[in-house]
């Protein structure tokens, strides 16, 4: 029900859970740096894992589909009331750290990496 992107009529229902689930209840490792790509859900799989944003301070690397589904700033708002900074990854690839500039908003950003703002 929370996918807002449906390609085809060929639906499968399988059983989900959170990524804080996982961790917390399934004893699975967190993770150091998630890469999420899932065409417009970002915002629900971060949603699913804001303790592990919040105890754990994973890299995130993300590619946004506000076209898709989830609006961007909804991704926006999950990272930074999780204390992410928030950076395009074109610079975070070709910019030395120290000289990076946190994007203010998301507009027209395809590709972000957040760091907590934490460490």
């Amino acid at each position: 029900d929370n996918a807002k992107y449906n390609p085809t009529d060929n639906i499968i229902e399988v059983r989900s859970v959170t990524l804080d689930t996982l961790v917390n209840d399934e004893n699975y490792l967190p993770p150091d740096i998630m890469k999420i790509d899932v065409e417009g859900n970002e915002a629900l799989v971060l949603s699913g894992m804001t303790g592990i944003l919040q105890d754990h301070l994973p890299i995130i690397i993300c590619e946004l589909h506000g076209h898709l589904g989830d609006s961007v700033e909804n991704v926006e708002a999950i990272l930074r009331e999780n204390d992410y900074r928030i950076y395009a990854i074109t610079d975070f690839l070709n910019i030395s750290t120290d000289k990076l500039v946190e994007v203010s908003k998301l507009r027209g950003a395809r590709h972000i990496v957040a760091l907590s703002a934490k460490e």
